[in-house]
């Protein structure tokens, strides 16, 4: 019986350390492979670039809100300032994720 503990004990050890090889390997798989970082081309990161002057034209209504609390700035619909032009409906993105 002694045998056979020192067996399981042996075994578990090597189970423990495949399972942790194993582990590693799928976590590098799923960040390299699986998992791909949205990196933005110079003309995305232009595009989301703000100049000083397009904050100049903005209301002060604009310029004071509270993000995701005092709604577009004082406006409605479409006669709004979105200076980062991150605000349009979700139909014209261009999801490649779910394109597939």
């Amino acid at each position: 019986t002694l045998g056979a503990g020192f067996m399981y004990l042996l075994m578990a050890a090597w189970f423990a350390m495949h399972a942790s090889v194993v582990s590693s390997c799928t976590s590098a798989r799923l960040l390299t492979q699986f998992v791909r970082l949205p990196v933005p081309t110079w003309q995305e990161l232009e595009e989301m670039r703000t100049y000083g002057e397009e904050l100049e034209n903005l209301e002060l209504t604009s310029l004071l809100r509270v993000p995701f609390l005092g709604g577009h700035g004082g406006g409605t619909g479409s006669d709004t300032v979105d200076p980062w032009r991150l605000e349009h409906h979700a139909d014209h993105r261009a999801l490649q994720e779910l394109a597939e």
